[in-house]
């Protein structure tokens, strides 16, 4: 199982994310490195605990702004592999994130403005260059298209799937940043009707062990922000979960 490490990004910095309120985000304070500079932090990933790959969520996109496409190209610059959510909504917009040197481009079911998108998206990029962001808030869908918040999340799977996603991530924002552990109850019936998916879980994240009972599940990768910061997961527990 893949250990993937999680960059809020606003205005410039890393920030702190926590149960999916984007207005209570202040700077992140690490452990593995001072201040709130998302590159600075990204290097401290890799250097200390041999993280290879982050997640990074461009929070001003998502909010309506511009990518920061610099802070992409800069880290990915690092030789680190990049998957980026900035609210893209179409192939023309995962293109660029990809050309600044993302490794995927994150397609999210929170900022999709209808299932066509989805598909579209689908179609005009390779699989191994997506992901499809299963965006939820307490085990229920968050999204902005109604028909698409209407669905239960083994449906909106089943698009994502149909559309030729091939990596789906389980993202409960109510556990981000909360250390409550993660939202795994869906993880097997995912797994058993969509053995050709690889699903990701996010949010929540505490510890080794909780590391190790996603890999036993079956967890293709995990999103890890604030235990990483806390120093709560070590280089050597990526180590052992990364072997299975």
């Amino acid at each position: 199982m893949q250990v993937i490490a999680v960059l809020d990004l606003w205005a410039g910095q890393a920030v702190h994310a926590s149960g999916g309120d984007r207005r209570r985000y202040r700077p992140v304070k690490s452990a593995l490195a001072p201040g709130s500079d998302p590159v600075s932090l990204a290097r401290a990933f890799r250097d200390h605990l041999g993280i290879q790959t982050c997640y990074l969520a461009d929070l001003g996109a998502i909010a309506g702004g511009p990518t920061d496409l610099r802070i992409v190209r800069t880290i990915a610059d690092q030789g680190l592999k990049l998957w980026v959510d900035a609210a893209i909504r179409d192939a023309a917009t995962a293109g660029r994130v990809l050309a600044a040197g993302a490794s995927r481009a994150v397609i999210g079911l929170e900022t999709l403005p209808d299932p066509s998108a989805l598909a579209s998206v689908g179609a005009a990029l390779p699989s191994e260059r997506l992901a499809f962001s299963l965006d939820l808030r307490a085990g229920r869908p968050v999204a902005a298209a109604p028909v698409l918040a209407g669905e239960t999340p083994l449906q909106l799977a089943g698009r994502a799937f149909e559309a030729g996603y091939r990596t789906l991530i389980l993202l409960d924002l109510a556990r981000v940043g909360a250390l409550g552990g993660p939202y795994d109850e869906l993880l097997p019936p995912l797994r058993a009707r969509y053995p050709q998916m690889s699903v990701v879980i996010g949010g929540g994240v505490r510890d080794r062990d909780d590391l190790r009972r996603l890999a036993d599940l079956g967890c293709a990768a995990v999103l890890v922000g604030t235990a990483l910061h806390a120093g709560r997961i070590t280089r050597a527990d990526i180590r052992t979960v990364e072997a299975v």
